[in-house]
Formats: structure tokens, C-alpha cells, sequence
């Protein structure tokens, strides 16, 4: 997954006070699990949280990371050790409407994926279950 360095280091700084120029590299951060590419989805929701616990933990280390190498460096730290479930009922706690978390881009892709497959399918079972022409209404 890549990430413009210039996005994450706006989410470090903060994005009111600081400009980029136009030819700032981008930075390829490789994703190992679930969490960290949900993390890095949702770096600024992770930066604002006022939760404590497993996110707390992650927005720490978003605010002390000076490079996307620090965080990558910071979140493996977490992660090893990280109870799974507890970050997920930490996440749940965040009660904001609507719900501020983005799922990882390939949990997007993958469900707009299925979500045209399961149409198409849709649309081939409803072609093929009406009636013949003449045949409508035919009792046998």
C-alpha cells in the first residue's frame, strides 16, 4: 500500500500549519496485519482519539513517530503484544456518529469486489426466471 508522506506527515504535524511541496516523495508502507493497515487508513482518527487502552497506546506512537519509519518501527512494537480483541472493543467505544473509522483499502476493494459479483449474479437469475414472451399470466 503506498502512502503520500506529505498526508502522513501533515497527520503528524498538523495539517492547519503545514504545506508541502508538489514533488515530495511517497513512501511505501507494507502492511502486515489487519490492524496496522487499519491504523495507517486512519492515522488522523488514531491521532484525535481521546480513547485509552490499545488506542491510546497507537496514538502515542503516531505523535512520537518523527518518520513513517518510526511509526512502521512503533506499530510492530504494539502489535506484538496487542490483544486483539481489546483493540476492537476500544474502537467500538468510540460511540461518534457516523462511525469514524475506514476499513484498510484492500477490505474495500475486496467487498466492491464481491458486491458487483453478487449483482451480476442477481441480474443474470432475474433474466432468466422471467416468462417467455406469450407465456405471462398461462395457467397449466
Amino acid at each position: 500500500m503506498v502512502y503520500d508522506i506529505r498526508a502522513f506527515l501533515a497527520v503528524l504535524i498538523d495539517e492547519r500549519f503545514c504545506s508541502f511541496p508538489t514533488h515530495t516523495p511517497r513512501v511505501e508502507v507494507v502492511t502486515n496485519t489487519f490492524e496496522d493497515a487499519l491504523v495507517y487508513e486512519n492515522l488522523q482518527v488514531f491521532r484525535d482519539s481521546r480513547n485509552d487502552g490499545p488506542v491510546e497506546k497507537i496514538k502515542n506512537a503516531i505523535s512520537g513517530s518523527k518518520t513513517a519509519e518510526d511509526l512502521v518501527s512503533s506499530m510492530f512494537n504494539i502489535l506484538k503484544d496487542l490483544k486483539k480483541a481489546a483493540l476492537a472493543l476500544d474502537l467500538l467505544e468510540m460511540g461518534e456518529e457516523p462511525w469514524p473509522i475506514k476499513p484498510p483499502v484492500y477490505i474495500s476493494e475486496g467487498l466492491s469486489w464481491l458486491q458487483e459479483q453478487v449483482r451480476q449474479k442477481q441480474q443474470e437469475l432475474s433474466v432468466g426466471s422471467e416468462p417467455a414472451a406469450g407465456q405471462a399470466g398461462v395457467a397449466k
